[in-house]
């Protein structure tokens, strides 16, 4: 009775666990090197298109006198319109953090206003597409995605040779689509009848 009783405990503290939300993984570019140079392209195991470049955060304050971000973004060099980055296997896009290229906190010349996100999946369909209206005083704006399954996202600016910088790219690992997963209420719902019944159980054992 008693091996009983600690295996629906032990399935009930599984099936919690699996009530619980999925981490999601935070990219921030700060481990990669090379100012103003072409990020490592299989970075966190994605292919990043050529154009993605890195920048410091401690060079582009010095140097066009700005004070609002730290660390490293990534940008999309010569301000190509359009730039990609894929994957081999599905991934759920939460989305990902914009700032406008400034001078002394002040949008210039040929900074990108606004972007768009497509999200497609391995047949090359679209999933879906957000916006982002980029804030003209160089601080971070986040786009909500919230695209799942993709294989690939474009990064389409304003208009060519405008140019914006990216921080924070966030994502999660995608759940096989053929799998139901239940939900977490179901889930929660499951796990607080098992552990029930175990303390039933536990009541009903001979002294």
């Amino acid at each position: 009775m008693r091996t009983i009783t600690r295996m629906i405990a032990v399935t009930a503290t599984l099936v919690l666990c699996a009530a619980l939300p999925a981490q999601s993984t935070v990219l921030t570019f700060d481990d990669l090197i090379g100012d103003a140079k072409p990020m490592q392209s299989d970075y966190a195991g994605f292919t990043w298109d050529g154009n993605f470049y890195l920048k410091y955060g401690e060079t582009y304050n010095s140097v066009w006198g700005n004070t609002l971000w730290e660390g490293k973004a990534v940008f999309n060099a010569y301000g190509v319109e359009s730039i990609s980055v894929s994957s081999a296997t599905p991934f759920d896009f939460n989305g990902a953090k914009f700032a406008g290229w400034t001078q002394e906190n002040q949008a210039i010349v040929g900074t990108a206003t606004s972007i768009t996100v497509q999200g497609y999946d391995a047949s090359n369909i679209l999933v879906g597409t957000a916006y982002l209206s980029i804030p003209t005083d160089g601080t971070f704006g986040w786009l909500e995605a919230n695209f799942d399954g993709v294989t690939r996202l474009a990064f389409i600016s304003s208009a060519d040779k405008e140019w914006w910088l990216m921080d924070d790219f966030t994502y999660n690992e995608n759940t096989d689509p053929g799998t139901p997963v239940p939900e977490p209420s179901t889930m929660l719902l499951l796990g607080t009848g098992l552990f029930g019944l175990a303390g039933y159980a536990r009541r009903r054992m001979p002294r």
